[in-house]
């Protein structure tokens, strides 16, 4: 069917319904909005009209009138008091299904109402609108789960998404065939806040949801260079907050905006404001010293089970030319894009991805994108460029409290889910040999991941080795510079260049230290290739299950015949620090070893240690 039809039949009967209607902005099929703006951050989701709580409407004639005007508008329902809505959006981003099945376990499951779902696969259930209680536009008042109240939206079925599926009713709580439900108490307690004394300003301008933490951040630039002061910028944007962002954003988001914006003087551009302060003497010690609590959920959200753990830095690490950039480079598109992972080692939600490249500029990045023929989504993948950032007279060394400053800003705009760094020695200055000058570093980095919740991935390359270390395999202390670099990130990933039987180049991807679950290695080629029209381009084939098993058992085996034959204990970490191997495939081996009788285990498996057989010990010559 002809979308302007499907859409102009879905308004009438959302307006058949009592649901006020008015007209969205759409995407074009080249992932943009047709509001015209390129960088676009809410494509298909924002206004056409200013006023448009006052014009929606429910009349036939107006709604018409406006999709003859804009034939492939997508459709907006105002929620609130205005519709008679109060809605809950579960988004896929944050994990929301999951956090709403666990409130649900915890308070009882939500009634039959009416539910739709969104083009990003995500889900829009309607309650019937609590009159007298004050319900805000709030984005994450709980993780992954948004409320759209009073001043709010939703992009209504029959609209289209960015990604070109379209917004529709879920078939078993269609709104002709189950009424709107009144919302538990325990959910509107959730979305509840204390009622002001002051009635919200009206809206005179609409700050569309994706776009509020970089209108937010430049309107907080602009007062800070007038010379205005934290507070003061900190209360305006609270004020413009509430005023113009529908939802609006958390409170604790915008103090962090303002604070991130007042690290520059007002009087010289770009110097780090340095403020001496007496906040030592007031801090309460007790709220320092907690309690352990096993009933918290201690699990750690993954964006790549086993390598990019969410709130955590990730170091990337091998030689020069090893193939990290490209492995990097195919993770940021597909992570952008959802869907299965590295030819099915896991399959994610899309991610927004923010991909910093010091080495190379826009030419090279993408002329290998181009050549490798990754799929990407263009609206959840952003690229800067540090000659970029050098051309407008501003720096990203991570050294300085300028540059960590302009990779917060960065990140405050853009609100990515996964960095990727490339690579960490081409963003900063300092000597990489000398721990007390990488530990601000990395400490200030670890403490942007968990504050932003995002997973940043260091590219990172090896020391050169010793001749007597050539034969090898790669651990985490290879990483060139101070050890305080691997010791400070929650997760090393090495990825390092071996030969095939036939002599053929192969990049092998495992994990070298962690603090979580370690994940399976796999490894991948990149071979060129030509197609039908001569056009020249690289394929880069994942194998899952690498024949690295039998090599790590014979070095193992190795070791321990010529050190620990003559029947003396040792442990897995003895293992692993003479093989270079990482903990998983070492106790794998080491248990097999022990099944066919070849090793006996001894002492607790908190304190477990192993030793050869006697009968194979007098065997050995």
């Amino acid at each position: 069917m002809d979308q302007k039809i499907v859409v102009l039949e879905a308004a009438l009967a959302h307006a058949g319904r009592g649901y006020p209607v008015f007209p969205l902005w759409w995407p074009l099929s080249n992932g943009r909005c047709v509001c015209g703006d390129p960088k676009c951050a809410s494509v298909g989701k924002h206004p056409i009209e200013k006023g448009w709580q006052e014009l929606a409407t429910t009349s036939e004639a107006t709604i018409l009138k406006w999709w003859q005007r804009w034939p492939k508008a997508n459709i907006g329902i105002p929620t609130g008091e205005r519709s008679g809505i109060l809605l809950l959006d579960v988004d896929l981003k944050g994990d929301g299904p999951d956090h709403l099945a666990e409130l649900e376990a915890m308070n009882g499951a939500l009634p039959e109402t009416v539910e739709a779902i969104t083009g990003s696969g995500g889900r829009h259930i309607l309650f019937r609108y609590p009159t007298g209680r004050a319900i805000p536009n709030k984005a994450r008042f709980h993780s992954g789960l948004d409320t759209r109240s009073d001043g709010g939206l939703f992009v209504a079925p029959g609209s289209l998404h960015v990604n070109g599926r379209r917004y529709e009713w879920e078939t078993e709580h269609h709104p002709d065939d189950v009424p709107l439900a009144e919302a538990p108490e325990w959910l509107l307690r959730l979305m509840e806040v204390k009622p002001k004394g002051n009635a919200a300003p009206p809206v005179d301008e609409y700050i569309a949801e994706g776009s509020r933490n970089a209108v937010l951040t430049s309107l907080g630039g602009t007062m800070r260079r007038r010379g205005m002061s934290q507070e003061a910028i900190e209360a305006a944007l609270m004020a413009e907050n509430e005023k113009r962002c529908l939802p609006s954003l958390g409170t604790d988001e915008v103090r962090k905006i303002a604070e991130s914006v007042c690290r520059y003087n007002a009087e010289v551009k770009g110097q780090p404001t340095c403020e001496s302060s007496d906040k030592a003497k007031s801090i309460n010690l007790n709220l320092l010293l907690t309690k352990p609590d096993l009933n918290k959920n201690v699990e750690i959200p993954m964006i790549l089970p086993g390598i990019f753990p969410r709130g955590y830095v990730t170091l990337l690490v091998g030689d020069p030319k090893s193939g990290k950039t490209w492995l990097a480079l195919r993770l940021a598109c597909e992570l952008s894009k959802g869907g299965s992972i590295l030819a099915g080692f896991s399959s994610v939600v899309p991610c927004r991805v923010l991909y910093l490249m010091g080495d190379t500029g826009p030419q090279l990045v993408n002329y290998r994108l181009r050549k490798t023929k990754f799929c990407f989504d263009p609206n959840n993948l952003r690229f800067t460029y540090a000659e970029d950032v050098r051309q407008q007279g501003a720096d990203l060394d991570l050294g300085t409290s300028e540059g960590f400053t302009l990779l917060e800003m960065l990140m405050v705009s853009w609100e990515p889910q996964v960095v990727f760094i490339d690579t960490l020695t081409s963003f900063h200055a300092v000597d990489e040999s000398d721990n007390k000058e990488m530990k601000p570093v990395v400490s200030k980095m670890r403490d942007l991941a968990m504050r932003s919740n995002a997973a940043i991935v260091l590219l990172h390359h090896t020391r050169k080795k010793k001749r007597s270390e050539l034969s090898m395999s790669m651990t985490q202390h290879d990483s060139v510079g101070a050890g305080v670099l691997a010791r400070l990130v929650g997760n090393v990933v090495g990825v390092e260049k071996k030969l095939g039987e036939d002599g053929s180049p192969f990049y092998l991807v495992r994990s070298l230290a962690s603090w979580f679950k370690e994940f399976s290695p796999f490894s991948f080629t990149l071979e060129d290739e030509t197609d039908e029209s001569g056009q020249e381009w690289v394929r880069m084939p994942i194998d899952l299950t690498p024949e690295v098993g039998k090599d790590a058992r014979e070095t193992i085996q190795r070791i321990i015949d010529l050190t620990y034959w003559d029947g003396s204990s040792f442990t897995r970490q003895d293992i692993c620090n003479k093989t270079g191997l990482s903990h998983g495939p070492v106790s794998q081996i080491l248990n097999e070893l022990v099944k066919e009788g070849r090793l006996i285990p001894r002492g607790s498996t908190r304190n477990k240690s192993f030793a050869v057989p006697l009968d194979i010990v007098d065997m050995i010559p």
